[in-house]
């Protein structure tokens, strides 16, 4: 009767909860998405020759279907959505060719500018002020890790005349921001799916000498998705379980 109960219950009850532990204990990847609002790929000082890269989300910004107050996160624990509402289709002349499709197709992309229902995403330093840095530019590269068939990841500024910033389609990974400052480009994706785009910034530190890191950021072409149960239910709560609560500078 006892080998009984424990072969029934006690073993079932301990591989249960060693399930459930094993699940929490495993990082999060991409467990929130941002959908609206500001927000930037941040930049700062984790000290000695390392600089820290996350997503820094400004107050109002939408996460999980709910408006945030400001708020950063690990590179891995959130994505970015970019609607398959936000689109444009692909001028016919030679100039566009580094968004990496033909003439006439559609792109979706993430406005240089503020625009309802899309990220505003661009990439800002300001925690860089007073931190030891010289010069007047960061250094960064962009590569594409993954990405739906047929997919390229570029930056611009200006439709009516496109400067391009990167582009995985023609191989222009280097461009550069103001050190302490903030840049905003049109980020543009040739397919729908989920990319993981991984950049690397640098910059110089009077002291340290060259500081950089290397980080991976997942934007999601998609319809936009509903709030999820567990990300809602935490943000109307009022707290973020992996949030990091140091502010801008």
């Amino acid at each position: 009767m006892l080998l009984r109960y424990f072969v029934r219950v006690v073993i079932p009850g301990v591989l249960g909860l060693a399930a459930i532990f094993m699940t929490l204990s495993q990082p999060l990847q991409a467990e929130f998405s941002y959908s609206a609002g500001h927000g930037d790929v941040g930049v700062a000082y984790a000290g000695g020759t390392a600089l820290e890269l996350h997503w820094h989300l400004d107050d109002g910004a939408v996460v999980d279907g709910v408006a945030i107050s400001e708020t950063e996160y690990e590179p891995g624990e959130l994505k970015a959505i970019v609607p398959t509402s936000s689109n444009f289709v692909r001028g016919a002349s030679p100039t566009w060719n580094f968004i990496g499709n033909s003439a006439g197709a559609t792109t979706y992309y993430l406005p240089e500018t503020d625009t309802p229902g899309a990220p505003f995403l661009g990439f800002g330093s300001e925690e860089l002020l007073g931190a030891g840095f010289t010069g007047s530019t960061l250094n960064w590269t962009v590569s594409l890790d993954a990405a739906p068939a047929g997919g390229q990841f570029s930056m611009f500024n200006d439709f009516g005349s496109p400067t391009v910033a990167a582009s995985t389609a023609t191989g222009d990974f280097l461009f550069e921001t103001i050190l302490g400052g903030h840049s905003h480009f049109n980020m543009a994706f040739t397919q729908p799916g989920v990319y993981d785009v991984t950049f690397t910034v640098s910059g110089n530190h009077s002291v340290a000498g060259l500081a950089t890191d290397m980080q991976t950021f997942r934007f999601d072409v998609t319809a936009v998705p509903e709030p999820s149960s567990i990300g809602g239910a935490l943000a109307l709560a009022g707290g973020w379980a992996f949030r990091r609560r140091r502010k801008r500078a």
